[in-house]
């Protein structure tokens, strides 16, 4: 990956001031010509001509450049020399000899691998991990010796305790091997989710100062591998495309987009098919498509009041009709989310291009955010309007920093997704206040609060940000904690926070709510945090679920992360920005022009680990698709089952009135009158999943099998009753108009 502060060849005119990319990190000229650097390397035999001239020696500059213990290209800073005199040279040569090891032993025995925290190793198989680290040691002290037998044909007087002390400073990224292995115990995701996020992060740690230590050969191993391969300056071969340098970080960014949204597809599809998807919410939105389909707009069997607007605003949904007239059922909207969600990768990538001036840069960040949790659990639970927020909020953010005017259009479609999403258009409108567009900050602002005007007197039932009564679906609930009386609303919640600010840290500070902040900033080593003016665009969510009381609304399997993830990965180019170009840092003896590729290798590795046990591509115990676990290979009784609920929906007239349970509401709400269990209003077929129901509910279905409905079909648990002849289905009541 190319280095966006990358230095030029002493040859080489520095870049002019005018033609560096705004945002990006100032380039320095190196302090001293190559030729200089390269010859001052004890392991050099002699000096070069010139930078691209012949090699005088038997060994050329590059390969001495390469190899691994060879003088770096850039001098050590105080910060190298500090680590260099933490307890000497032997100590960590010893640790870094065994962490291979521990890393080889719970991926070899892994039913014996949760040793780490239950220590029930018996003496033989302690004496086999003992044996593995031991072998392991040998082999990498072996390595440390044969180079510096190497190193000494140059430098006949290199000790070695001066070699290991140099070696260990790159080599620190192999102390993440023995945490990684730690995270290979059976169900620490869930029986020890803390331990699992600590184990991550130090992975993370010990990979960025790994990182940080190697990245002084970069630049000698970019110009070797130059020169070997005939390359013009900079890091590609000649006999590449002129092209290619362009186009290749965005087809990168394009595959990524590609193999998430087919994969994420694929699981979504597979969930909805062994019967796990819900009528809230799946089978709401398809019913609210196929309504809107044909004629009543945002209207729905499902919501006991008929519109949708009873519950939540969302227009953005009447764009989706004519992709879902293709095929209109749940699956298709399983699909276009999967699609949509994706498309985040692209303003990420833009916004770090333009920020700091490096477009792989951008690819890393584009992979880390297709890799979150947060992100797989918004996209395999069901489907929701607030998802379809998540790439507009992100485009909008990057229309604002580059002054562009397709923000309002932008905008347009951010506010049309659900009408909450006005408050968070405010944080952006004062994001754009802080980047020095008052007028289009304040513009966003005042458009956003009038159109949450307009929505919720001229057209929801309730003017009330968290709504109440009996005609719409009440939010108080969520913020209990916060609004002890349910009809006061913002009002109590707002009162309630200042006069008693302890009870509200109380309420932030639970437990769960953060270890779901650590499981959703450890990706991006906390960098949102630093990110300066940014940071005013996850203020709302960081409200928003901060002082909830429901504990789905700070949980990874569900929609609400919506509004704060995707803001902090909005906000990290800017940290990167700042961390890149501080002089507090320098200060410190940290190289800045260092600091960024190895915070970029520390993000990688924490977003590796974090989706690997909290995420949806590697299997784990932790992951839930909504309110159950993924089952990506269901056994023969569950397709059975499957099938015969197919084969039970086509047996159902397509004009009828069916009322079904929530698991089974989605496979069928592609018609005009649905309704869920344990409503039935007029319904002439029930279709329901015994096979979960509780005395109560088997009470009922008795009863209503002895007096008005028979059994048509059953199988495992579910089963079709349609209403007898003689028993005629009652009227439904006239329905009150709401505004």
């Amino acid at each position: 990956m190319p280095d966006p502060n990358q230095q030029t060849d002493a040859a080489s005119p520095p870049d002019d001031d005018a033609e560096r990319p705004e945002g990006a990190a100032e380039m320095t000229s190196e302090t001293a010509p190559q030729a200089t650097s390269e010859t001052s390397a004890s392991s050099a035999p002699a000096p070069v001509a010139a930078a691209d001239g012949p090699v005088a020696t038997s060994e050329d500059t590059a390969s001495a450049a390469a190899r691994p213990g060879a003088a770096p290209s850039e001098p050590d800073t105080p910060a190298d020399d500090a680590l260099s005199r933490l307890l000497g040279w032997l100590p960590w040569t010893l640790l870094i000899a065994a962490a291979p090891g521990l890393l080889l032993w719970p991926f070899t025995y892994p039913r014996l691998a949760n040793f780490v925290y239950t220590n029930g190793l018996n003496p033989g198989q302690r004496l086999g991990l003992l044996s593995t680290m031991t072998l392991c040691g040998l082999v990498v002290l072996a390595g440390y010796v044969l180079l510096w037998l190497r190193r000494r044909q140059g430098a006949p007087g290199l000790r070695f305790g001066a070699h290991a002390q140099e070696l260990n400073r790159g080599l620190l990224i192999l102390l993440a091997l023995p945490f990684i292995g730690a995270l290979k115990a059976l169900k620490i995701e869930t029986e020890h989710p803390n331990l699992t996020l600590l184990y991550a992060g130090l992975a993370a740690l010990f990979a960025l100062v790994g990182a940080y230590h190697l990245s002084r050969h970069w630049p000698a191993l970019k110009r070797g591998l130059g020169r070997r391969l005939g390359s013009p300056p900079g890091w590609l071969p000649s006999w590449l495309p002129s092209w290619l340098p362009r186009w290749l970080p965005i087809s990168a960014v394009t595959g990524i987009y590609l193999s998430y949204s087919a994969s994420l597809a694929r699981f979504a599809l597979i969930d909805h098919r062994n019967i796990w998807t819900q009528v809230f919410d799946l089978g709401i939105y398809d019913n609210i498509l196929w309504k809107t389909l044909h004629g009543d707009f945002l209207g729905s069997s499902v919501i006991p009041y008929g519109k949708h607007w009873a519950a939540h605003f969302d227009p953005i949904l009447a764009l989706l009709v004519p992709i879902y007239a293709l095929a209109p059922n749940a699956e298709t909207l399983l699909i276009v989310q999967a699609f949509w969600l994706g498309l985040g990768v692209f303003p990420l990538y833009l916004l770090a291009k333009h920020r700091l001036g490096s477009p792989w840069v951008g690819v890393v960040l584009a992979l880390l955010y297709a890799l979150h949790p947060a992100l797989h659990g918004v996209n395999m639970f069901d489907f929701h309007s607030i998802a379809l927020a998540i790439p507009l909020m992100m485009a909008a953010v990057y229309f604002v920093s580059r002054r562009s005017r397709w923000l309002w259009p932008t905008l347009a479609l951010l506010l049309a997704c659900r009408e909450d999403m006005a408050l968070l258009a405010c944080f952006i409108g004062a994001y754009a206040i802080l980047e020095r567009r008052p007028r289009t900050g304040l513009t966003i602002i005042g458009v956003s609060l009038s159109y949450l005007a307009f929505v919720k007197f001229a057209v929801m039932a309730d003017s009330g940000l968290m709504m109440s009564g009996d005609k719409v679906y009440g939010y108080a609930a969520f913020y209990s904690e916060m609004i002890p009386t349910a009809d006061e609303g913002v009002r109590g919640l707002v009162l309630n926070l200042v006069s008693n600010p302890i009870h509200a840290i109380q309420v932030l500070c639970k437990e769960e709510k953060l270890r779901f902040l650590v499981q959703l900033l450890l990706p991006l080593l906390f960098l949102p945090l630093v990110a300066g003016r940014a940071r005013v665009l996850w203020l709302y969510g960081l409200v928003f679920i901060g002082l909830a009381s429901r504990p789905n609304m700070f949980a990874l399997n569900f929609q609400y992360s919506s509004v704060l993830f995707p803001m902090l990965f909005m906000a990290t180019p800017e940290a990167l920005a700042r961390l890149g170009d501080n002089r507090r840092i320098e200060g410190a003896g940290i190289s800045a022009q260092r600091l960024r590729p190895a915070l970029l290798t520390g993000m990688l590795t924490a977003s590796l680990l974090v989706s690997w046990k909290f995420g949806v591509f590697v299997e784990n115990d932790a992951f839930m698709a909504g309110w159950q676990p993924l089952t990506r290979e269901p056994d023969q009784r569950m397709r059975l089952r499957a099938d015969r609920v197919r084969e039970m929906v086509a047996a159902i007239p397509r004009d009828a009135r069916v009322s079904a349970t929530s698991e089974i509401g989605p496979q069928l709400s592609n018609r005009d009158n649905l309704y869920r269990w344990p409503e039935i209003r007029d319904a002439e077929y029930l279709l329901l999943g015994a096979w979960r129901f509780g005395q109560g509910e088997q009470r009922k279905l008795a009863g209503l099998k002895r007096r008005r409905f028979e059994v048509i079909d059953s199988h495992d648990g579910v089963e079709l009753l349609r209403r007898r002849d003689e028993t005629p289905a009652p009227r439904p009541k006239p329905r009150k108009r709401t505004r």
